[in-house]
């Protein structure tokens, strides 16, 4: 006779008791199927657009027209206003003004971010946000934001917002800002205070972080397949892993607001595990503005590999739908996938399930990354002293990574 394996006489007990083996994991909720496509050479086709070249003529004659507005060529009040009205009228301005915003000048750096915001071509906007990026000069960083919101972008105004607070910038931000709201038609004191710039840019900032759009009236949007282009070259560097390009995409991406959505959307169902993860982080900076994509986000949480990514994803777009999906994740085994379904829920203020957050904070048998994303979502929440009193115990314990705090305690003040 044979003899029975272990798992083979516990199948025989559970039958003869007319049971079934249990499963230790719980049962989630069904999703939609997760359908992934190989995505980064459909990120090169679209990024691949014929290169509008310009005639030896044209070139040379736009380049005179740069050097006399950016103050490289000496030339009087009449020649100046006649050089700036031509290249300003030009559709190829950009193709002298663009490399013009690397040039050693600080000074040539903000002129030719202010004529770019002059053009009225929004599409500018792009070379625009990768110059902030890697701006040093706050000064500089005040003409490319006003830029910025002139072509439809209020990335930049936090920018603004902050040269006013420093007494080297103060003076040229406070007057671009006030300049940009009295256009906007904002309703201002005669003289008003740097508060009362700031507290307008901050609204606008609020607003746009909530919406992706511009506040300013009368901006003509970019061209969408020009948008599609320039970003998915952007976005198809992840192929090549090279961190500098990577953070490039990712800046410029995550200030794009709606206009990156296309792209993202593209990305998130891509087959090539470090392209979706990306997609995924710069989804949730996004926040509320891709709130859109909530339905093509929950098929991820299938996915092994960037689950955790969609959950903080879905809880920064607002997903209410997505629920059910988080709550029966805080039970999952996996202790990721705990931590970021309870992160998540804080941050679409799920109030009903504070109960059982509290419940998790307060274990201590839980694991810590747990523990903290758990009193992180019951301030997003609402006021619990409880949960602000486990941070601060975090923080003076020295016994949960600081940086990771300080990156939460900032994501509560945006909230505020």
């Amino acid at each position: 006779m044979r003899t029975l394996t272990t798992l083979s006489v516990l199948v025989a007990i559970l039958a003869a008791c007319g049971g079934e083996p249990q499963s230790t994991h719980p049962k989630m909720p069904a999703l939609p199927p997760l359908q992934l496509l190989p995505r980064i050479e459909e990120l090169k086709q679209l990024g691949s657009r014929p290169v509008v070249s310009l005639s030896d003529v044209q070139q040379r004659e736009l380049q005179e027209y740069a050097d006399v507005v950016l103050g490289l060529t000496e030339a009087d009040e009449r020649i100046q206003k006649r050089a700036e009205r031509n290249l300003l009228e030009s559709e190829h301005a950009g193709a002298v003004l663009i490399p013009a915003l690397k040039h050693k000048d600080a000074a040539v750096r903000s002129r030719a971010a202010w004529l770019l915001g002059r053009t009225s071509r929004s599409i500018l906007q792009f070379p625009l946000l990768l110059r902030l990026k890697d701006e040093t000069e706050p000064a500089v960083t005040v003409w490319i934001a006003e830029a910025l919101h002139r072509l439809g972008n209020d990335a930049g105004l936090v920018w603004i917002d902050a040269a006013i607070n420093h007494e080297a910038t103060a003076q040229e931000a406070g007057t671009a800002a006030l300049n940009l709201l009295r256009e906007d038609g904002a309703t201002l004191a005669e003289q008003p205070t740097w508060l009362e710039l700031q507290q307008e840019l901050q609204q606008r900032t609020k607003t746009w972080r909530r919406t992706g759009i511009g506040s300013r009236d009368g901006v003509t949007p970019p061209d969408a397949a020009e948008v599609l282009a320039i970003l998915c070259k952007h976005l198809s560097i992840t192929e090549s892993f090279l961190l500098r390009p990577i953070d490039e995409a990712k800046f410029v991406i995550i200030r794009s607001g709606v206009l990156a959505l296309p792209t993202v959307e593209i990305a998130i169902t891509a087959a090539e595990p470090y392209l979706r993860s990306v997609a995924l982080q710069i989804l949730a900076e996004l926040g509320r503005t891709a709130n859109p994509l909530c339905t093509k986000t929950l098929p991820l949480l299938e996915d092994p590999l960037t689950a955790a990514y969609a959950m903080r994803a879905l809880g920064e777009l607002g997903c209410s739908d997505a629920t059910a999906h988080l709550v029966a994740r805080l039970s999952s085994p996996d202790i990721e996938l705990r931590a970021s379904a309870a992160g998540a829920l804080g941050l679409f203020g799920a109030t009903e399930h504070a109960p059982a957050l509290a419940a998790l904070m307060a274990d201590a048998n839980e694991a810590m990354d747990v523990r903290v994303q758990s009193a992180f979502a019951l301030r997003c929440i609402g006021d619990n002293s409880a949960a602000v009193a486990f941070l601060a115990e975090r923080k003076q314990k020295g016994d949960y990574h600081a940086p990771t705090l300080q990156i939460l305690e900032d994501r509560l003040t945006q909230n505020r």
